[in-house]
């Protein structure tokens, strides 16, 4: 990685921090694991930690948050993190030898570096990777809301089991003419799971999906996400037309999503 593409994936990361729980910020989350993916080799500027064996890392030898392992391994090894406190941390395993880093954490959960593989890690606030590492999903579209009388679903995604979907939301691009449009969100039967039926916003650019009284049935009332889905799930809008029917509008739908990683054990 030359040191243009650090920069710009250090700013990316630095502006993530500050975003991270709303919808640019897993935008942003995702372009920098996109980076990464295409790098696939140690980050030139990083921080380089010496690894010799299984042993413990201090704050220090991480303060650069971009780390490059290396060093020569003659097997597996464990190395144990430090507390660090909700950071987006960037690891990769530049060691020679055909072995596996494990990283543990406080809590003593682990992921693990194959060699020349690189990872984005997220620590909580208490210091310990967080639960939710995996690969995003953002699923969006626009939505032509001219049609019939009746059920009209529009395919959105198919989001992978173990996803948790934890930002959905309908923006207004153009007004509804013609009949009245309820629009939800949802992979299930009545297709209300993820945003439950409700107006089309009103105006371009007026949203729904921000306030709990939008949520669907499969949405937790306390963390605003739904939960995994057990196996490969389409997402539909539906759009029900009443009184007559619509002869224009538009909605640009957005889901973003995490596929729940197995490597957090």
């Amino acid at each position: 990685m030359n040191a243009l593409t650090l920069i710009l994936l250090q700013a990316i990361l630095a502006a993530q921090s500050v975003v991270a729980s709303t919808p640019i910020g897993s935008v942003l989350r995702a372009l920098a694991d996109w980076i990464l993916y295409l790098q696939g080799q140690g980050i030139a500027g990083a921080g380089a930690v010496a690894v010799t064996g299984s042993g413990t890392l201090t704050t220090a030898q991480l303060a650069n948050k971009t780390i490059n392992f290396v060093g020569v391994l003659a097997g597996n090894t464990t190395l144990q993190l430090p507390a660090i406190f909700g950071a987006e941390m960037v690891f990769t395993n530049t060691t020679t030898g055909l072995f596996t880093l494990q990283l543990k954490d406080v809590a003593n959960k682990s992921i693990f570096l194959l060699p020349n593989q690189s990872k984005i890690v997220g620590f909580d606030v208490n210091g310990a990777m967080r639960a939710d590492q995996g690969s995003l999903v953002l699923a969006r579209a626009l939505v032509d809301l001219a049609a019939a009388v009746g059920n009209n679903d529009t395919p959105i995604a198919v989001l992978p089991a173990g996803t948790v979907a934890y930002q959905f939301s309908m923006i207004g691009v153009q007004n509804v003419a013609g009949g009245v449009s309820t629009l939800s969100v949802g992979g299930n039967a009545a297709r209300d799971d993820l945003l439950v039926g409700t107006s089309v916003p009103t105006a371009a650019g007026g949203s729904v999906g921000t306030l709990p009284a939008d949520w669907g049935t499969a949405v937790n009332a306390t963390s605003g996400q739904a939960q995994a889905l057990a196996v490969d799930t389409p997402i539909f809008l539906r759009n029900v037309v009443a009184g007559i029917p619509t002869t224009a509008g538009q909605v640009y739908v957005q889901v973003v999503a995490r596929v729940i990683s197995d490597n957090i054990a």
